[in-house]
């Protein structure tokens, strides 16, 4: 008897490392919203069930080789790939991770070579660690990369003319900005820095990137200019440029940045 009593935690023991060593060595997987008339049932998509391409970026601390699958792939696995090419132009892709980050569904589908967005699963042939998988970069020209969100918890594809644009209630508001005019947009990000709502916009203008802060302004309409610049060249812009200039009125404050991501 005292040696079943010994095996049996042993036993016990040995399962919980095995279910510990699964969960450590589990692919990591992204859950993306599928077409249909409720926009909030997901799959959810293992990342080792794709075949990666050998990347070679710098920029944003994600340099050197990496592997990853094209977004654009994940999307149409999905089931996006579906939609009439008529209507494309109304959907954005909102990805959720430590920052929230949406771009126009065009600029994926139909899937071509020359989409630049990718799900990285690998730096320097190892996995990556928990701390930025799942991680999805844009990589601009010369494999430079303009756009980085780490841990990324899911992906929601929304028609802007029907659906909230982003989940949240205030990036909501941010994003009616760009309502009538987001033909140059490439990529909006939303993230909160002091508790401040903000929304990056980045356009393509004469062959580089063009940036721009939106704030509500009822949380800045207080601030001094120079308050409102140190909080974005600190904490969230590429740099300020030197003619920044600084737009207030109305629903929203915006601020003109420097190039870059």
């Amino acid at each position: 008897m005292p040696a079943m009593q010994l095996a049996m935690p042993l036993a016990a023991s040995a399962l919980w490392v095995s279910a510990l060593l699964a969960q450590s060595t589990a692919a990591p997987s992204v859950e993306i919203n599928y077409p249909g008339p409720n926009p909030n049932r997901y799959i959810n998509l293992t990342l080792d069930g794709f075949l990666p391409h050998d990347l070679a970026v710098n920029g944003q601390g994600a340099s050197g080789e990496m592997a990853g699958i094209l977004l654009a792939t994940l999307l149409e696995t999905a089931g996006w790939g579906q939609v009439p090419e008529d209507d494309i132009s109304r959907y954005l892709v909102g990805i959720y991770g430590d920052e929230i980050v949406t771009l126009p569904l065009s600029a994926f589908l139909p899937q071509s070579l020359d989409n630049r967005v990718w799900v990285v699963t690998e730096r320097g042939g190892k996995p990556l660690s928990a701390s930025e998988s799942p991680l999805v970069i844009g990589v601009a020209s010369g494999g430079v990369v303009a756009l980085r969100v780490k841990r990324v918890r899911h992906i929601r594809v929304t028609n802007f003319e029907t659906e909230r644009v982003v989940e949240d209630e205030e990036f909501g508001e941010l994003s009616q900005h760009e309502a009538g005019d987001s033909r140059r947009t490439l990529w909006n990000r939303y993230l909160r820095v002091a508790g401040i709502s903000a929304m990056i916009v980045t356009r393509a203008a004469e062959g580089r990137l063009e940036n721009s802060a939106v704030l509500l302004s009822r949380e800045v309409s207080q601030w001094s200019d120079r308050r409102l610049l140190d909080l974005l060249a600190g904490s969230m812009a590429p740099g300020i440029a030197p003619d920044a200039a600084i737009a207030r009125g109305g629903e929203f404050t915006v601020v003109r940045l420097g190039s870059g991501r």
